[in-house]
């Protein structure tokens, strides 16, 4: 009797440990992400109301693209998830003052930031969560014609809201929903492994 109470031990040991194994095979993930509306883009349309203005400015063929995002997440448990990101963003326009070309102005945006991912469900084909990162921008102002070439380090974040991704248990694509320097909108491809 004790022998097969000890087998029956051993199965449920080995099953529960096979079960865990599955649970976490995939620790690690990798994504890549194209947003919408970022921080760095709210703070160009509040500068531009405040300043240009007053200078007798205005910006010309303005050329943006960005938050482009690549982040790196290690799973703790089947909730938790931390990491970081990495965010770039450019925008580039003429500027004039009292009609004379000042020349070509571009600004350049690299974020840093530490996260952590909160996971509401994770099922084979689909996953809902949640994310919260903070870090810092360093932001390159220059200008191809005037003399302005100007450096600046401030602090920036991400709250994505929730966030949504579908396809195989280790390839998927998501949406996320938020504010931050990953933008309010942002989507992209993400590989576990």
């Amino acid at each position: 009797m004790t022998k097969k109470i000890i087998a029956c031990v051993a199965v449920a040991m080995m099953t529960t440990l096979s079960v865990n194994a599955q649970a976490f095979e995939n620790k690690h993930e990798i994504s890549i992400s194209y947003g919408q509306l970022a921080n760095s883009d709210w703070m160009n349309i509040f500068e531009d109301i405040l300043t240009v203005p007053f200078q007798g400015a205005k910006r010309e063929n303005e050329t943006y693209y960005g938050p482009i995002g690549v982040e790196y997440l290690y799973r703790l448990d089947k909730t938790v998830s931390v990491g970081g990101l990495a965010v770039y963003g450019h925008r580039g326009y003429d500027l004039y003052e009292k009609d004379v070309n000042r020349g070509k102005m571009t600004n350049d945006y690299i974020t840093l930031m530490p996260a952590v991912k909160f996971t509401w469900k994770n099922g084979s084909y689909y996953g809902v969560y949640s994310k919260l990162a903070a870090g810092v921008t360093y932001r390159m102002e220059k200008s191809d014609d005037i003399d302005y070439d100007e450096k600046h380090l401030h602090f920036n974040w991400q709250v994505t809201l929730l966030g949504a991704e579908f396809g195989s248990s280790r390839f998927r694509g998501f949406v996320d929903l938020g504010f931050g320097e990953q933008g309010v909108l942002s989507a992209g491809l993400r590989y576990k492994f």
